[in-house]
């Protein structure tokens, strides 16, 4: 599991920003007063300059200043001829080899990009020299981190593929990258340190939420955190995601905000529940499918459900009477663990006497779409108390029978899915989101593992561009939940369809029971 660290040297962009830019303000007084004494231009803009002995020199002086900063000490070995031969390499790589080869562990931080360049830089080197059991374990570390392009050369590598394919990440559209700059413009930023209390929360920074995070979840659960360390550690985590996010072309890994509002759950970090509420309910189509692919039910609910068995926060009504008609979805999720708050907990619930006033505030206003998806989670949880909204509701023509059926229909299967178990802890949490995507585990072959991934760039490698008739690729890398897009395969049964099984009752009163 990818873990890279802080120290008062590097963290993310610094060096770039600063050769950049003297206006840089850095909290940190150590990396501050290092900082201070860098030129304030960029490496790669002295190489384009005549002069090579101004460039030669400041490359030393940067080098001296920062020896932890590979890409400094790959230009002062540039003209070894014999560099890729593995006691050169080790010598001038050697902490990049140890980070790679034992457990991810950098003692700074680098940016997405920087990091696959340097898996793929490291992947050359076992390649030429016939080192295919570190290749191996290479690609068997990179199954669960975010960086797919690594994954992919690593994987060429490993299969010995020397093909010129050139597969793309999705570019970040406009919705998403809007959303990602409201979020960091949020005042919770404002008092955001450059680093973590507790080096553990870069794992979240990297990591996709998949099979081997629970082991790292577990450790969180066993932390004595202060409200007020944990709640620094959670928007250290967010800002810098988002910092990353909004840099990149690309969409990268997202699962860090899960994670964060897991977090905030968990912890009860009341502070940050109005951030979240109103995070989610602004999370359009586009960017949604990036955080939590087919899954968003499965993935945000059950921390919803745990957030708001703590406290309801102030603007929860406000934001889900807000917003446009392509925000329903956003809001139907949350209204799914309000609802099953509510069947947990009862009537004596604060969650009660709230979800009768939201459906009753939607008939007053005749919003069909948010009326349906408000009485949806009552069906479905079979929730006592909602008798007199719904016969006011119907009557009026704005529960849609296409969805519910006829009347008799809806109250013959009221409460026919069970609750979202509560869960208490970080770990908890995890577990039951990654057991909603993720297949049983597989005999792990990682040639196979490779091939498999390969296998939609592979069949996509020649297709002819509608355009320029240049071979191209229509199957995207995702780097979230293990690189691949998340999708129910399954055929998707209404509730009011025949069940699948023959028995002749609808999927609702059969086999939909258990779901």
């Amino acid at each position: 599991m990818l873990n890279i660290r802080f120290s008062p040297l590097i963290y993310t962009d610094a060096i770039e920003e600063v050769l950049n830019s003297a206006d840089l303000k850095v909290n940190d007084p150590i990396l501050a007063a290092k900082l201070a004494e860098v030129p304030h231009f960029h490496y790669e803009n002295i190489l384009a300059k005549e002069n090579p002995k101004q460039f030669n020199k400041v490359l030393e002086k940067a080098s001296h200043l920062f020896p932890d900063f590979i890409w400094f000490r790959q230009l002062n070995g540039g003209d070894m001829v014999d560099q890729f031969k593995p006691e050169v390499f080790y010598k001038i790589y050697g902490e990049e080899m140890a980070c790679i080869e034992d457990d991810f562990l950098l003692s700074y931080l680098m940016n997405d990009e920087d990091m696959e360049d340097l898996i793929g830089f490291v992947s050359s080197f076992y390649l030429e020299n016939g080192m295919t059991e570190k290749l191996t374990s290479l690609y068997q570390k990179l199954e669960d981190t975010s960086f797919g392009m690594a994954k992919f050369e690593v994987a060429m590598a490993l299969l010995d593929d020397d093909n010129a394919y050139d597969p793309f990440l999705e570019e970040i559209d406009g919705v998403s990258y809007r959303w990602l700059m409201e979020c960091l413009e949020n005042p919770i930023f404002n008092d955001v340190d450059n680093r973590p209390l507790n080096d553990i929360m870069y794992t979240f920074l990297n990591a996709n939420m998949g099979s081997t995070i629970f082991s790292k979840a577990q450790e969180i659960d066993k932390i004595s955190f202060s409200e007020k360390d944990i709640e620094s550690d959670v928007k250290w985590l967010l800002k810098q995601g988002l910092y990353r996010a909004m840099r990149s072309d690309f969409i990268i890994n997202l699962d860090f905000f899960i994670f964060a509002f897991y977090l905030t759950a968990v912890f009860k970090l009341r502070s940050l529940y109005p951030f979240f509420v109103e995070r989610f309910v602004c999370v359009k189509d586009e960017t949604r499918y990036h955080l939590c692919g087919d899954f968003a039910n499965e993935i945000l609910s059950p921390a919803f459900q745990t957030l708001f068995d703590d406290e309801l926060p102030q603007n929860l009504y406000a934001a889900l009477k807000s917003g446009d008609d392509e925000l329903w979805f956003s809001k139907s999720v949350i209204l799914n663990g309000l609802g099953s708050l509510v069947k947990q907990r009862g009537s004596e619930h604060a969650s009660h006497h709230f979800l009768k006033s939201l459906f009753e505030s939607y008939i007053n206003d005749e919003d069909e779409e948010m009326i349906n998806w408000c009485f949806n989670p009552i069906e479905e949880y079979g929730i006592a108390g909602f008798e007199e909204e719904f016969e006011r509701a119907y009557e009026a023509g704005f529960i849609h029978e296409e969805l519910f059926g006829s009347k008799e229909d809806i109250l013959d299967s009221l409460g026919y899915r069970n609750p979202i178990p509560l869960l208490p802890t970080f770990s908890s949490l995890i577990e039951y989101s990654v057991d909603s995507f993720m297949d049983e585990a597989q005999e792990y072959d990682p040639h196979k593992r490779a091939k498999s991934f390969m296998k939609p760039f592979l069949e996509h490698a020649f297709e002819d561009d509608e355009n320029n008739g240049d071979a191209a690729y229509s199957t995207p890398i995702i780097p979230m939940f293990g690189n691949t897009p998340i999708v129910n395969s399954e055929p998707k049964i209404g509730r009011n369809d025949p069940c699948p099984c023959g028995s002749g009752k609808k999927y609702k009163k059969c086999c939909g029971k258990s779901n």
